[in-house]
């Protein structure tokens, strides 16, 4: 009957540490939940509304570049201050509205790799070419 005894008491010691797992990972989560709330609430206080509209596309069509954009905007300073800075928006003391949306086109623009290209086209010739070969070929 030990025997038995025994192997209750480690079956309802293990449940035991599974459901404190259980607990502590639902307790992270609800605080990653949160934290990534707050610098939602942040970044769409400072954010243009197209913006901010912009960003949440990106973060459903691109995540990992918009991720980058906003550990642009948040680098881990910003972030250990999270508190006080919604303190001081929700106070009035920050602007709001100040970033945008050609801020986050640019960072996105930089993330990609992607380089400005000014293309001429004349009437009448059916492909474009760079400003720069344009101008030499008019020399």
């Amino acid at each position: 009957m030990s025997n038995d005894d025994d192997l209750e008491a480690i079956r309802k010691k293990k449940m035991a540490q599974l459901l404190n797992m259980k607990k502590q990972q639902e307790a992270q989560k609800d605080v990653g939940q949160d934290f990534a709330f707050k610098i939602d609430l942040v970044l769409k206080a400072v954010f243009q509304p197209d913006a901010w509209a912009y960003l949440q596309q990106l973060r459903k069509n691109n995540p990992a570049v918009a991720q980058q954009i906003v550990s642009e905007f948040m680098p881990p300073e910003v972030l250990m201050k999270l508190d006080l800075i919604m303190a001081l928006i929700s106070q009035g003391r920050i602007r709001q509205q100040i970033v945008p949306i050609d801020e986050i086109q640019y960072l996105e623009r930089q993330i990609l790799g992607v380089k400005s290209r000014i293309q001429v086209k004349r009437r009448g010739e059916k492909e474009a070419v760079d400003l720069s070969s344009f101008l030499k070929s008019d020399e």
